[in-house]
């Protein structure tokens, strides 16, 4: 949905130094796909690979009620 070069994307990844991987979507077909409206939508995927819960807007990590999903999900069983 950002319009943007893939080393104007890397410069800004180094800048604020992120490591995780960004998905490139010139087309907007993945956008599509999972009815992604603004930016940022974050997606928190299960052990199973699964979408298990989808936040749009900013967001609050250190939330309690967050954390506590977190955790909840990451000693849920496959």
């Amino acid at each position: 949905m950002e319009k943007t070069s893939k080393e104007n994307l890397a410069v800004f990844m180094k800048k604020n130094k992120y490591t995780f991987p960004v998905l490139m979507d010139p087309m907007d077909l993945v956008s599509s796909q999972y009815g992604i409206i603004s930016i940022p939508t974050t997606f928190i995927i299960d052990k199973s690979g699964f979408i298990a819960k989808k936040i749009i807007g900013s967001f609050e990590w250190d939330d309690e009620g967050m954390v506590n999903e977190l955790l909840r999900l990451s000693r849920a069983k496959k």
